[in-house]
């Protein structure tokens, strides 16, 4: 009887940081940007804003070595800007990108969707759930999610644990949005690293791989679909907490050297 909500990764991630923070950013509150985001975090919202203006260009072209900034000590792009050696890992990572550029091997005719979002209602849940693809493509009768993130870490684990985007992903191509032949979907993930770039592959159509993000993506939603209060949770993510100031409770998170507090 509820009414109908939207979801997306950053909601549930958001979310597991906090209920109140969630609530509070889908109120379209001014955000404070400045303790938000993180010297990497900037570093790679100008990566991934750069690379997206190369990618919308018509006609479609790869990148090449060459697509970088001008001015590796500093640069920035889609309004973060960035120096120092942030700014030069950037330019590497732009560079790197290249070699593994989705569209090195496709038809100048195929599909391409840059930053395209999905929109999807779940009659079930009565959700309407949103993915921003960073690239969609078809190749060969399937369509083809990429996902493109920076980190300094290659090694990461469960990777559909660290990037629930590539979980997402692979639900919704399993489910055939938005579209293709089942078999023949597949959800990218490039990661950009100070080592060079990372290439791994999903398929949806792998009943194991798709228990395993069907898992990721109910654990992410399921606290918050059942939730009516959305109660505050201060703590270390106050800390970095975009709309804390409209949030009564966050006076009371722990100072930066109370680790273990809670």
């Amino acid at each position: 009887s509820r009414r109908v909500r939207t979801w997306s990764v950053t909601n549930g991630r958001h979310y597991q940081d906090c209920p109140a923070q969630d609530y509070l950013e889908r109120l379209h509150l001014p955000r404070d940007t400045g303790i938000e985001y993180s010297s990497a975090a900037r570093r790679g919202q100008a990566v991934h804003a750069w690379l997206a203006e190369r990618h919308a260009r018509r006609p479609a072209r790869p990148c090449t070595p060459d697509d970088v900034p001008d001015t590796p000590g500093a640069w920035s792009a889609g309004g973060w800007a960035v120096s120092g050696d942030d700014a030069r890992l950037g330019v590497q990572m732009i560079g790197d990108h290249s070699l593994t550029c989705a569209l090195q091997h496709l038809p100048a005719e195929t599909p391409l969707l840059a930053e395209h979002r999905l929109s999807i209602y779940d009659p079930d849940a009565a959700v309407v759930v949103i993915a921003k693809t960073d690239l969609l493509y078809q190749d060969h009768g399937g369509w083809v999610l990429r996902e493109t993130k920076t980190t300094r870490h290659p090694d990461e684990g469960n990777l559909l644990t660290r990037y629930p985007q590539v979980a997402l992903g692979v639900v919704l191509l399993a489910e055939g949005i938005p579209g293709g032949a089942p078999d023949r979907n597949r959800v990218e993930l490039e990661r950009l690293t100070p080592a060079g770039p990372l290439l791994d592959t999903f398929d949806p159509a792998d009943s194991g791989l798709l228990a395993e993000a069907r898992r990721v993506i109910r654990e992410l939603a399921a606290g918050w679909h059942a939730d009516t209060r959305a109660a505050p949770a201060p703590g270390r993510p106050c800390r970095t907490c975009g709309v804390r100031r409209w949030c009564p409770d966050a006076a009371i998170a722990p100072a930066d050297g109370d680790d273990d507090a809670t």
